[in-house]
């Protein structure tokens, strides 16, 4: 019931559950854009609305864990680190 009030920014370098590392001290959900500057990881199930990431920002999903994006399983198998190339 919270609605989206723009997107929510990696703060820190860290694991994506972790409220301390978003702009907004809140970890992202359903209905949250994110946008990454910093390396994250994922190491439980995760959602957002929408992921983008900046350089030098990265995502790195742990192996059975999924980051589910508009209510699309991404697997992350096939490209464990989701990095843009500088």
């Amino acid at each position: 019931s919270c609605i989206n009030s723009g997107p929510v920014f990696s703060h820190i370098p860290g694991p994506w559950n972790s409220p301390v590392v978003w702009s907004n001290n809140d970890v992202p959900g359903l209905n949250t854009n994110v946008v990454i500057t910093h390396a994250i990881t994922v190491t439980e199930d995760a959602n957002c609305n929408s992921l983008k990431i900046i350089s030098p920002g990265s995502v790195t999903v742990s192996p059975g864990v999924k980051l589910t994006i508009q209510g699309q399983d991404i697997d992350m198998t096939s490209f464990n680190r989701v990095k843009k190339n500088k």
